[in-house]
């Protein structure tokens, strides 16, 4: 397996999740850009839930005997069918390609946005550490994004 297989493994990739994560945690620090760090937050919980349906379809994919490489449009909708989830878009027939799979997955989190608010996943969920949550900057982060300028902040969460 590839580098770049791993980082682009799921239909957003971590390091894209990450960066939008940090970003509208960055932005909402900055005076003025609320609704940059609003959008960047809805963008990650959208990433999230997709990811999330993905690795439930590779679990479904795992007791029918198959590998996500072998997924057919028919398996896909399927499992949506087994979720009770309704896409309201016509999936692609045949052997999926990873690209096709992806935009299912992201159509399906944009169609059931209410999923960020309940679990998706059926993984048992961590006990909370205290030490970091959701859009909260790392310390060490966060320091050095305190001696930034106005502008200079406002530049950073531009490049995000």
């Amino acid at each position: 397996m590839e580098v770049r297989e791993i980082v682009s493994e799921a239909p957003v990739s971590g390091i894209k999740q990450t960066a939008q994560s940090v970003g509208s945690a960055v932005a909402g620090k900055v005076p003025g850009m609320k609704n940059i760090a609003a959008n960047l937050g809805g963008k990650a919980d959208l990433s999230k839930i997709a990811n999330d349906y993905y690795t439930q379809f590779n679990r479904y994919l795992g007791t029918q005997g198959k590998s996500i490489r072998q997924a057919t449009g028919d398996d896909l909708a399927e499992f949506f069918r087994s979720k009770g989830i309704k896409l309201g878009i016509s999936i692609p027939s045949g052997v999926l390609q990873k690209n096709q799979i992806n935009n299912v997955m992201i159509a399906a989190a944009k169609k059931n946005p209410d999923a960020a608010e309940k679990p998706v996943s059926n993984a048992p969920k961590k006990k909370p550490t205290g030490k970091t949550s959701k859009n909260k900057v790392p310390q060490g982060f966060k320091k050095k994004l305190d001696t930034l300028s106005d502008q200079q902040k406002r530049k950073l969460a531009s490049l995000l």
